[in-house]
């Protein structure tokens, strides 16, 4: 009796493991690895992108405070400047975690329907949770292109402003500046 049940439990394995994915399946994961795959080659680019931007960040918030020291206090345009940096930094870094996190899904997706006979899933749950995190990939990727170009703008941005802040101290610092002023705050003569 216990040959003829691990026989059947032996048939019963080999029969599992030889079904393999239904034509349904095939497609899906198709569908699901192409997508999958274009969304890796952009995260290789989202995270170099989010990581030159942090380093961006950590040298405009230095030169900030090196500013802070020359002015005495902080120049509130830069400090408004940086700060949208920061905003603009954090949101890339934000997105690429999201989309790191769809393209796990995906890689799980692929894993379920290509495991042998299963019934802990449901094609059509897969198919439908599919549908949502391409949307929201999709979102999320139109969001983040724009991260590069508000990084040049607010990096030209403030170095308009340091070079502003150069120029005006430059001036006030200057000899001819200072003579200049030396005229100016000493008392005039009055003719008689």
């Amino acid at each position: 009796m216990r040959v003829l049940t691990f026989l059947s439990f032996v048939s019963l394995i080999a029969i599992a493991s030889a079904c393999g994915p239904n034509a349904v399946q095939k497609k899906l994961i198709e569908q699901i690895t192409i997508v999958q795959k274009s969304l890796e080659d952009n995260l290789t680019a989202l995270e170099a992108n989010s990581e030159y931007l942090v380093k961006e960040q950590a040298e405009f918030e230095a030169t900030g405070k090196t500013l802070r020291k020359k002015l005495g206090k902080a120049d509130s345009l830069y400090s408004v400047l940086l700060k949208a940096h920061g905003k603009v930094a954090e949101g890339l870094k934000e997105k690429t975690d999201k989309l790191k996190s769809i393209n796990d899904e995906y890689k799980s997706f692929v894993e379920k329907l290509n495991a042998p006979v299963s019934f802990t899933f449901d094609v059509r749950e897969i198919e439908k949770d599919y549908a949502l995190l391409k949307t929201e990939q999709e979102k999320l990727s139109e969001e983040a292109k724009p991260a590069m170009s508000e990084h040049e703008r607010l990096e030209e941005q403030m170095k308009a402003r340091l070079l502003e802040i150069e120029t005006s101290l430059a001036s006030v610092n200057s000899p001819v500046s200072n003579a200049a002023s030396a005229k100016s705050s000493a008392p005039k003569k009055t003719k008689p």
